[in-house]
């Protein structure tokens, strides 16, 4: 009978419907991976906190008063960039918003301050980036850098990704 007795122990230990009774390794659900585990994919965590320190300014708190002059400027870009961001309903089909703009002049007449403005009129996270920072002797390292960026803007978003001195990273065209 104790043989019976110890059977049954056995038995009724697996039984389901009791949390935890004689669960095993073997039959124990897959833990599966949650997505804070990696916010940002398959990218390098180092190449991730690097980006954090030297590019990413979450609140840039510039605002259109903080950017003196260039009032047409700030009017094209208000109606180009906020307004289709705060009503996106309105500005769909042919009056889709672009999806990057190209600000150019001579250094110093603030075209930093304007996209500063921008993340910060938009609520957004803002990528300061410079040639230097996304340039590398190393072969692969630009791009695994230029992928990293874009994954945690993507994670991050709304964002506003500025790119200074991207004349510097292109080469010239033609002869």
């Amino acid at each position: 009978m104790e043989k019976g007795t110890a059977s049954g122990t056995a038995a009724g230990a697996n039984a389901p419907g009791i949390p935890g009774a004689g669960a095993s390794a073997s039959t124990a659900a897959p833990k599966e991976e949650s997505k804070d585990d990696k916010p940002y994919g398959n990218i390098d965590p180092a190449v991730v906190k690097s980006i954090e320190e030297t590019i990413l300014d979450s609140s840039p708190n510039v605002t259109w008063d903080d950017v003196k002059g260039l009032a047409d400027v700030k009017q094209i870009l208000k109606e180009t960039i906020i307004l289709p961001t705060m009503r996106p309903d309105i500005f769909k089909g042919l009056l889709a918003p672009s999806r990057g703009i190209l600000l150019y002049g001579p250094p110093g007449n603030g075209k930093t301050m304007l996209a500063k403005a921008i993340a910060t009129e938009c609520k957004s996270t803002f990528f300061n980036c410079s040639a230097s920072t996304l340039t590398s002797k190393w072969m692969g390292e630009g791009e695994k850098l230029m992928k990293a960026l874009f994954a945690m803007a993507n994670a991050k978003s709304p964002a506003v990704i500025f790119i200074d001195e991207i004349d510097s990273i292109m080469g010239a065209r033609g002869g």
